[in-house]
């Protein structure tokens, strides 16, 4: 292929003193006795941006002759010997030494390690040879040009030479496609995404991203069966579920999904990976309406200001992307800790590997959202008849009093029952309600959710479900003169409800009274 190159000068300050340092480790290595000099060059992700105007602190240097743990090891020895120790530390961190783990998609030996304060990872130029049966490759050294051969698309695979302050474009076209806004592999796209199936969601992940197209015999090659089944059986399910956090936490979200459904991918991507949904009746299809076409981000943005929390647009959106399995019914559910998995929460965790830990959540929030999708949507349904209730709210009606009291009691333990995730719970009966009615005309059923939202707002109850009880269990057992037992939470229920009956009184006597009111219905022997 036809090398380009492209004079580059436009360096920051501190990618300056990094590029210095850098070719001056490099003049020493060259002295040293059984060492040739280095070519040093930043690669991938950091050309990319850097071309396109947006700054980068993650580089990846690549070396032509040696590892990156040698040279990393090199670097320290020579900046250790030249300079004190606290202007040393200041130039260079500590190093560490990433192994190869092919199940974490690495599947070459790097190192990690600051410089003036950036993170760089250090590598030597390497081609690859792939076995039919696997995606993980054999890593030998390459030249340059096998290096960039090798990588997923040619606007990831341009180099920035150190020495000569040029990019260089090994493929002949990754600048042309930069320049065009175009996703295209290196090689051929049958050849590069049979070699690594993992490349087809790269490629879905960087096209929404950076705003680009794929090139159309790239799309054509996605499309193919072989190269689907071999993204199936031959990637792992955590690897997809990585590429999909990736996607949904990105800048357009709608295009990734978009271009999943476009190419026929969805049911590979968000599948269940249990026969017996296979057997049964609920049989999962493909849906019959393209959620993208439903205007997602529209409705998304307008729940913004008062329902999406910083750390939640990634669940908002893996939630909508969820929503064709929302009532189809599990053959045979597995339990977490001790609740039925819904079709839509075994699709997260078989399908897509999604975590369960803080701050994600996730099969907790997905269980939690499935299992309320009918109340909640039979809730906003109603809400439209008790908008003259909260309208009226503040007013000396003892009537309205009483009925305002009675509906935060229902809002209030509706919403605690839901959990801390009940916005998002919300969300999901929305968009499993809008994709029922198979169109876009959304705008109706907003209004009857945003309408509820603004009944919860008036009634105080956004943060219900931080509601502490004014009397704790052990006041309880005192007061009663009974032993701990069941009946303890349902007492602890019984102060809640007046709480939120009387949301202005912190009284706990009061509290306590209503629950020595309400004794009869305690049974204090269980």
């Amino acid at each position: 292929m036809m090398k380009k190159t492209l004079p580059l000068s436009d360096l920051t300050e501190v990618e300056c003193q990094i590029r210095q340092l850098l070719l001056d480790i490099s003049d020493h290595i060259g002295n040293l006795q059984e060492h040739t000099r280095p070519e040093l060059r930043f690669a991938g992700g950091w050309v990319r941006d850097k071309l396109l105007g947006t700054e980068s602190d993650d580089i990846d240097v690549c070396i032509d002759n040696m590892t990156g743990y040698n040279f990393a090891n090199l670097a320290k020895a020579f900046v250790d010997s030249k300079y004190d120790l606290e202007t040393a530390q200041k130039m260079l961190g500590r190093l560490a030494k990433i192994e190869v783990n092919p199940e974490k998609s690495k599947h070459l030996e790097t190192t990690v390690m600051r410089v003036f304060g950036l993170h760089l990872d250090f590598v030597n130029l390497r081609k690859e040879v792939y076995d039919q049966s696997s995606r993980t490759p054999s890593m030998t050294f390459g030249t340059a040009e096998e290096d960039a051969l090798r990588r997923d698309s040619t606007v990831n695979s341009l180099f920035f030479n150190l020495t000569s302050l040029e990019v260089e474009d090994f493929t002949g076209r990754g600048i042309d496609d930069l320049e065009h806004h175009v996703i295209k592999t290196p090689l051929a796209p049958l050849e590069t995404f049979r070699d690594d199936p993992l490349r087809v969601l790269r490629h879905i992940r960087f096209a929404s991203r950076l705003g680009f197209t794929i090139a159309p015999e790239d799309k054509q090659a996605m499309s193919d069966p072989a190269i689907q089944k071999a993204l199936k059986l031959k990637i792992s399910r955590e690897r997809i579920g990585v590429e999909v956090e990736k996607m949904f936490k990105g800048p357009d979200p709608l295009k990734a999904l978009s271009l999943i459904e476009e190419l026929g991918l969805y049911k590979i991507i968000f599948s269940p990976l249990d026969e017996s949904f296979n057997s049964s009746s609920n049989m999962h299809e493909a849906p019959k309406v393209a959620l993208s076409s439903l205007t997602p981000d529209i409705f998304i943005s307008k729940f913004q200001s008062n329902m999406i929390h910083s750390e939640d647009p990634y669940h908002v959106w893996l939630l909508f992307a969820l929503v064709p399995w929302a009532k189809v019914a599990s053959p045979r559910p597995k339990l977490l800790k001790g609740r039925p998995l819904s079709a839509a929460a075994t699709v997260a965790q078989n399908g897509l590997k999604a975590p369960n830990k803080a701050p994600n959540d996730i099969i907790n929030i997905v269980t939690d959202a499935s299992n309320c999708v009918c109340e909640i949507q039979e809730m906003m349904a109603q809400a439209v008849n008790n908008s003259y209730l909260v309208d009226g709210f503040g007013g000396e009606d003892v009537r309205q009093h009483q009925d305002l009291a009675s509906l935060r009691v229902r809002y209030g333990t509706a919403i605690r029952r839901w959990g801390t995730h009940w916005r998002l719970c919300v969300m999901y009966a929305f968009f499993v309600q809008v994709f029922e009615n198979s169109s876009a005309d959304w705008q109706n059923i907003f209004e009857s959710y945003t309408g509820w939202l603004s009944q919860i707002e008036s009634l105080e109850l956004l943060d219900v479900c931080s509601l502490k009880p004014l009397v704790n269990g052990t006041e309880l057992k005192k007061a009663l003169g009974a032993e701990g037992g069941q009946w303890t939470k349902t007492a602890t229920g019984m102060v809640i409800d007046w709480q939120l009956r009387n949301p202005k009184d912190m009284d706990p006597s009061r509290a306590m009274a209503e629950i020595q009111r309400r004794k009869g219905e305690l049974d204090l022997t269980k």
